[in-house]
């Protein structure tokens, strides 16, 4: 008998799923090469190690939008949590929430509706320990 939860597309079994989010874990599913190369930076530094588990696809090792530049990984830059999109937040109607390879699908079918202004796409990169008060401060940002 298959059990279903709202962790099992995330591919977090729904047998565990509550025990993942009450531990010390950290889980991600990172969309860019400098998010990447950040995380596990950070977590060779950390001092006290927390298992990290990364949901990230091999497909954006080859997608043509998943790139960085080297600035993005130079002294004084660190892991992003969440990676708003940097924009005139006076026009947009929606913000989507999102996490993982699915920015990309939005990103495009946004394009190619040419609806660039009216929404805006916000990246979750780290799922837990879930960052409420960047969510928070990101929501702050735009008009209700």
């Amino acid at each position: 008998r298959g059990l279903l939860s709202k962790v099992q597309s995330s591919g977090i079994n729904a047998e565990y799923g509550q025990q993942l989010w009450d531990c010390n874990w950290q889980i991600m599913n990172i969309t860019t090469p400098a998010n990447m190369f950040h995380a596990l930076r950070r977590q060779m530094y950390m001092k006290f190690r927390k298992p990290l588990i990364i949901f990230t696809p091999k497909s954006l090792l080859r997608h043509p939008l998943a790139r960085s530049s080297f600035d993005d990984m130079t002294p004084g830059t660190s892991f992003k949590p969440l990676i708003p999109e940097s924009r005139d937040v006076s026009k947009t109607k929606k913000l989507i929430l999102c996490s993982g390879k699915v920015y990309y699908d939005l990103y495009e079918e946004r394009a190619n509706r040419g609806m660039e202004e009216e929404i805006a796409i916000t990246r979750l990169e780290q799922l837990h320990p879930f960052p409420h008060s960047l969510i928070d401060e990101e929501l702050k940002r735009y008009p209700a």
